[in-house]
């Protein structure tokens, strides 16, 4: 994997079997139930070289506030020293 390629999101959701039905329906794809860190999250099934992501509730976190997308990295520093020199905030 490429640094600066998506590898990983997280869709917020109010209501997990809700969310996990409409989204296997409108996507056409499989979403399991799992829990990660003993919260029950949707885990779209990845296959291939495809991009892993969840349907997540959580406290603070939720639909409207928009999905949590990752970026995988190489040079953690590197990439941090830019942000801030362009202005961002770490």
């Amino acid at each position: 994997m490429k640094s600066g390629q998506v590898c990983w999101f997280e869709i917020p959701v109010i209501k997990l079997d809700r969310a996990i039905e409409f989204y296997s329906v409108i996507l056409n794809v499989k979403i399991e139930k799992i829990k990660i860190l003993d919260k029950e999250n949707g885990i779209f099934k990845k296959e291939n070289h495809q991009i892993g992501g969840v349907l997540v509730e959580k406290e603070g976190h939720a639909p409207g506030k928009g999905p949590m997308i990752f970026f995988f990295v190489v040079g953690l520093s590197d990439v941090l020293n830019n942000v801030t020199t362009l202005a961002g905030k770490v």
